[in-house]
């Protein structure tokens, strides 16, 4: 065979090239610094709004690097079959041309520009995405076909899902909060609350809520002087008013409306009369979404209604915020949960399993319960008594203190589990 010309040399260069480069876009687009990306395009810099037009819509980006990685190696293979024949006995040009084409892909084509491109992630996303940029109105037919067909199997596999795929999933975004925790970049208090958003559309309104059992309310036959002792005695600022039971919320009665009353000398009226409509939401509903609803519509306080319609409980906007922003106590009010060292503690049982293992570092699973009350009641197997004790791995948790059935206070105290052991 005749060797090959010099213009073959040059399109197996430009394969590999092409699949360099493809190697490279991929791992500083991925593995730059978001942040300072849009504070240099907030600047103004051209190429870094370039990039983040590009980060904008990952699925797209994703398809014309992987095209343009594809187009690569098939091109880088095809050349290679035709230059080695001219070299080797047609027996060994097969296997060679594999082993070349492997080696040449592997370390040409993807370690050496990961390699490098992963030590300047951003500097060389500033200057692979113009060329991206450019190409992706090249390569649109291909992307959009492929991803149409991709899609279209999805479906028919029931793995389809709608838009563009997240840049960063919830598990990579943990672990670089974790991360920014253990360099500094983080402190405890502002982990915690990134932590609270994330868990917000994982809890549903029966996890914090108020429970019926400490609903402060009154009847609608109440006077509005009674219901002024009663919130001045409890601290409250709302209270709903109910008709013959619970189950039968009328309205939600504010301070401020029964104390302009009180002044008016109308303290000796109902206090059904100043109350205002209530506003009902089911158990399961998502804190996330009840958090923006509530503050769309400027709802204070909302009562929370079970599967067989009867009230659950209440919710107020300051304990859908202490969900991000942890325990919110004024001067008046006990702590929930009182370290006593770095092992023990003393806790509210109505608090709740997320903030104990968030606070006190603890893997607590749950099951059908949301509070350390419920963990109790569940190990327990009765009616719980002071002295009481349970243990789950890395703890043993005491009844201090109860209320009729309802337990009010334990004692946690932090044990090494059998692995720490």
């Amino acid at each position: 065979m005749e060797p090959p010309s010099w213009a073959e040399w040059l399109e197996l260069g430009l394969a590999l090239l092409v699949c360099a480069f493809a190697a490279t876009a991929e791992t500083a687009l991925t593995a730059l610094n978001r942040t300072r990306m849009q504070r240099l395009r907030d600047e103004g810099l051209t190429r870094a709004q370039i990039v983040e037009t590009l980060l904008d819509r990952p699925n797209t980006l994703a398809a014309t690097i992987e095209v343009l990685n594809v187009a690569g190696i098939i091109a880088t293979v095809a050349l290679l079959a035709r230059i080695v024949p001219s070299y080797v006995p047609s027996a060994w040009a097969l296997p060679l041309t594999s082993v070349l084409a492997l080696v040449l892909v592997i370390f040409v084509g993807q370690l050496v520009p990961r390699t490098l491109a992963a030590q300047h992630p951003d500097a060389v996303a500033l200057w692979v995405a113009p060329v991206l940029r450019l190409l992706e109105p090249v390569f649109s037919p291909i992307v959009r076909g492929s991803t149409a067909a991709a899609l279209a199997a999805f479906r028919r596999l029931g793995l389809a899902r709608g838009g563009e795929a997240p840049l960063v999933t919830e598990d990579e975004l943990r672990t670089y909060i974790t991360v920014g925790e253990e360099e500094g970049i983080l402190e405890e208090d502002e982990r915690a609350m990134i932590d609270g958003v994330l868990e917000l559309e994982e809890t549903v309104a029966r996890e914090i809520m108020i429970p019926r059992v400490d609903v402060v309310a009154v009847e609608a036959q109440t006077r509005v002087t009674e219901a002024l002792d009663l919130a001045l005695e409890r601290g409250k600022t709302r209270l709903p008013v109910f008709e013959d039971s619970l189950d039968n919320v009328v309205g939600v009665a504010h301070v401020r409306d029964l104390m302009r009353a009180y002044r008016q000398g109308e303290g000796d009226r109902l206090a059904a009369q100043y109350a205002r409509p209530a506003v009902f939401v089911p158990d399961s509903k998502r804190v996330d979404d009840l958090l923006h609803e509530m503050q769309e519509q400027r709802i204070p306080m909302a009562i929370v209604v079970d599967e067989y319609g009867g009230t659950a409980g209440l919710l107020t906007i300051e304990d859908l915020v202490e969900e991000i922003v942890g325990e919110i106590s004024d001067e008046h009010e006990e702590a929930k949960i009182q370290r006593l060292d770095d092992n023990e503690a003393i806790v509210d049982a109505a608090v709740s399993l997320d903030d104990v293992r968030r606070e006190l570092d603890l893997a607590v699973e749950a099951d059908d319960y949301d509070s350390v009350g419920g963990l109790v009641y569940h190990h327990l197997g009765k009616m719980p008594q002071p002295g009481d004790e349970v243990s789950i791995p890395g703890a043993r948790i005491s009844v201090l203190t109860t209320a009729g059935h309802r337990i009010r206070k334990v004692r946690i105290l932090k044990e090494p589990t059998a692995a720490q052991a």
